[in-house]
């Protein structure tokens, strides 16, 4: 038993040693990842794509209309239609009053500066949500080797015990209590290795990768934690997160509108000149110019209402997303700190007492003056102390994932 005791502590800290080694590529491992979601996800590519259009729309809103050719001929005789007296080549051109294209093209970048900053939301909603799968996925993968690794302890520790019954050291009952633990535990790597199945599944989905590829073996979760400054990080993510800058073009672009919307008032003209062909040579022409006159105005009136009430919803949009994103990030960093410091405290006292807890109970039993019912609490009690400090880990990331796509910026750095 002694040697068993050894060999469990041994196999505890060289986990932990890998775990510290590896939980360093954990981020690496991830942001490739992230670099793979963010070329290969068909969602955003179509979020994309509708950017580059609203970029391209930008030259059509502000260029004049085509002009427009037209071709007469005239005093065309009933007895032969070849003996026409004239041809005339009216060449027409639409005008905007003038301001009307400058808005045009405004509210068109305005349009375009919104869609840009859409798929920069988009881009961060799918780091978190690529983030979220990866740390999942890790979570399941970590799950599963801690408790392989209680598993192996209690398996070791119940033929122990059914050697000891044989020579009549113990009672029957403890044997089926080591046996039953053993198959309990079996029961519940079950459940974790179905969830790592999940957890891999949506990862492949968001990286667009087919559910046949295989993917490589999770990082352990970081233990590191950052500090966090709340009003500092708010203030930035106020003038950066996407999701405020795209409002914020919205209601720029209500306002341009609202202009335009005035400027409905004024007539556009239309400008044209027709030379005129007789007997084969041009000898005249003709010049144009041509005004809409405006006589409804109750028409532009609900124009322009519509206008000044679509700019009032975007203004009053931006306002409510200002507020709810500076909620949010209150929220996310309140929930992120309280987070890191239940970290500490795994680290430093209630994973150290779990193990003391179970290895003195194991050394006790080992050596005849500890009671079975003893050593098993104990090994429940670190296999719950051990999953909630990997779930601990896995709220964490995922709140700072959270802070990352709220905020518009890096934490992890």
């Amino acid at each position: 038993m002694n040697r068993l005791l050894k060999i469990f502590v041994l196999v505890t800290f060289v986990s932990l040693l890998l775990c510290q080694t590896k939980a360093h590529s954990a981020d690496l491992a991830l942001n490739e990842l992230i670099k793979e979601a963010l070329a290969n996800n068909p969602g955003l590519n179509s979020t994309r794509a509708f950017a580059r259009a609203k970029k391209a729309a930008i030259a059509n809103r502000s260029a004049y209309d085509d002009p427009v050719l037209k071709i007469e001929r005239g005093d065309i005789p009933f007895s032969n239609i070849k003996e026409s007296m004239f041809m005339r080549y009216t060449i027409s051109q639409n005008i905007p009053f003038p301001g009307k294209l400058d808005l045009e093209e405004q509210i068109a970048e305005k349009g375009a500066i919104g869609a840009t900053e859409e798929l920069r939301a988009k881009e961060l909603e799918l780091i978190e949500a690529v983030s979220n799968a990866y740390y999942e996925y890790s979570f399941a993968k970590s799950a599963i080797d801690e408790t392989e690794g209680i598993k192996s302890a209690i398996e070791h520790m119940a033929r122990i015990a059914k050697t000891r019954y044989g020579i009549g050291a113990i009672s029957q009952q403890e044997v089926i209590k080591a046996q039953t633990e053993a198959l309990m535990i079996a029961s519940d790597l079950i459940a974790l290795n179905a969830n790592l199945l999940t957890a891999s599944a949506r990862l492949k989905s968001l990286l667009g990768r087919d559910q046949s590829v295989a993917l490589d073996a999770p990082a352990p979760i970081p233990s590191e934690t950052y500090a966090i400054k709340t009003d500092e990080l708010v203030s930035e993510a106020i003038g950066n997160s996407p999701e405020v800058l795209m409002y914020r073009a919205r209601s720029e672009a209500g306002t341009l509108e609202g202009k335009l919307a005035n400027k409905s008032y004024y007539p556009d003209m239309m400008v044209g000149v027709a030379p005129t062909q007789r007997n084969g040579r041009f000898d005249s022409y003709d010049v144009m110019l041509q005004f809409k006159i405006p006589l409804s105005p109750w028409k532009y009136s609900s124009i322009t209402n519509e206008a000044a009430s679509m700019e009032a919803v975007a203004r009053n949009r931006l306002y409510a997303i200002r507020l709810d994103k500076a909620r949010e990030l209150k929220e996310l960093a309140g929930q992120s700190i309280a987070l890191a410091s239940q970290i500490e405290l795994y680290k430093t006292g209630i994973l150290p007492q779990a193990r003391f807890s179970f290895d003195s109970a194991l050394k006790n039993y080992g050596s005849g003056k500890g009671d079975f019912l003893n050593l098993l609490d104990a090994e429940r009690d670190l296999k719950k102390v051990k999953i909630a400090y990997l779930m601990t880990l896995l709220e964490y990331r995922k709140k700072i994932a959270a802070l990352e796509r709220a905020s518009g910026g890096a934490i992890r750095e």
